[in-house]
Order: structure tokens, then C-alpha cells, then sequence
């Protein structure tokens, strides 16, 4: 689970960001952005975990897709993104495809595990 995180997510996390920096959609200047990129997997790995079993861990109330939108916000939140750069990610197009890629990269995660 972790090896992927190192290998694919946290590198592209850190290129994504100075991306993002350098046209203005986030913050510049984080010390360690490979830290924010593991933030990151780190929180979708742990939500999804918290689904996975028939009874969730974890009940948080809401319905899925309004769990998924929050913790991707709140994920480009922290990684410094600002409110232009993650509410573009998160329009009806995109939104999809960022939500796709916190279920693979979990679900990815979770088979990784055993």
C-alpha cells in the first residue's frame, strides 16, 4: 500500500503542485510538498479503508459522492491549492474523474495490502 503511494502518487502530487504554484492556482513555497502528497494518499487510503467492510467503520453520515467531494477538497485544500484551482477540479467533468481516481488509487491500495 505504501510503495504505491512513493512510487506514483506523492512524486505526482509534487510535480502537480509546482504546477499549480507556478500558475498561480496554489500557494508557493511549501517546504516539503512530498509530505502534502502522502497527506493526501494517506487520507483517501484511510476513508476508503473505513468503507470497506459491510458495516463501515465508519459512518459519516453522508452519501458517498458528498464524502468523496469533501475529502477531495479538502485534500486540494491542504495541498495549498486555491478556491479557483480545486473548485475547476471538481466541476461536473472533472469531478468524475477526481473522484475515480480516489476510488482506483484506494482500491488499488487496499489490494495491494494482502
Amino acid at each position: 500500500m505504501l510503495r504505491r503511494g512513493r512510487g506514483n502518487w506523492v512524486p505526482k502530487c509534487v510535480e502537480c503542485l509546482k504546477a499549480a504554484a507556478a500558475s498561480g492556482d496554489a500557494v508557493d513555497g511549501l517546504e516539503y510538498p512530498e509530505l502534502v502528497g502522502w497527506f493526501g494518499y494517506q487520507l483517501a487510503t484511510m476513508i476508503r479503508t473505513y468503507l470497506q467492510p459491510a458495516t463501515p467503520v465508519v459512518d459519516y453520515g453522508v452519501p458517498h459522492d458528498k464524502l468523496v467531494n469533501q475529502a477531495v477538497c479538502f485534500i486540494l485544500r491542504g495541498m495549498g491549492l486555491k478556491g479557483r484551482g480545486h473548485r475547476a477540479l471538481l466541476q461536473p467533468g472533472l469531478a468524475g474523474r477526481a473522484r475515480e481516481s480516489f476510488v482506483l488509487e484506494s482500491e488499488l491500495a487496499m489490494s495491494n495490502q494482502g
